[in-house]
């Protein structure tokens, strides 16, 4: 059975030679643009943020806004 094709309008080219510098490049100013730990491998990001009061989370919040921009 073959799957039906769809049409992809965002990310990174699956299989190819330039997928993984793409990727590099799309990526390399994310770090600069969160206050939060980063933890970056491959495909895979983890955020990582210690929460001790009230004002913290206004933090963890704003960079978890700028992942999703």
């Amino acid at each position: 059975m073959k799957s039906e094709e769809l049409e992809v309008y965002s990310g990174v080219p699956q299989g190819s030679v330039l997928g993984p510098i793409l990727f590099v490049i799309y990526m390399s100013d994310l770090p600069s643009t969160i206050k939060s730990k980063l933890s970056i491998f491959a495909d895979d990001t983890k955020m990582m943020g210690k929460v001790s009061s009230v004002s913290n989370i206004e933090f963890v919040k704003q960079d978890l806004e700028q992942l999703k921009k």
